[in-house]
């Protein structure tokens, strides 16, 4: 189950009449409330949990596992610095 998913929210341009379809991206400060969520709900459900936003550094990554997620997504972090800064997560 992925928690605090961000939505694809497209606007529209009311000076273009398009729609905007520019991409939020999030940020670490995103990450108490789904880290408090996930660690409430670790071994409650069965279900495994997926972190999905505020994870940007190792540290981050780390926090997420030790609360209970069975996984980490990072596409905010590797959207903003590219493929190299997965590295991060290791702490390398």
């Amino acid at each position: 189950m992925v928690l605090f998913n961000r939505l694809y929210q497209p606007d529209i341009d009311i000076r273009t009449l398009r729609l905007s379809l520019e991409i939020e991206l999030s940020s670490p400060s995103e990450a108490r409330l789904p880290l408090l969520w996930i660690a409430l709900l670790h071994g409650r459900l069965p279900a495994a949990l997926a972190a999905s936003t505020g994870a940007h550094s190792a540290d981050d990554v780390h926090k997420f596992l030790l609360a209970g997620a069975d996984a980490v997504m990072r596409t905010s972090a590797l959207l903003r610095h590219g493929a190299p800064y997965m590295r991060a997560a290791r702490g390398t």
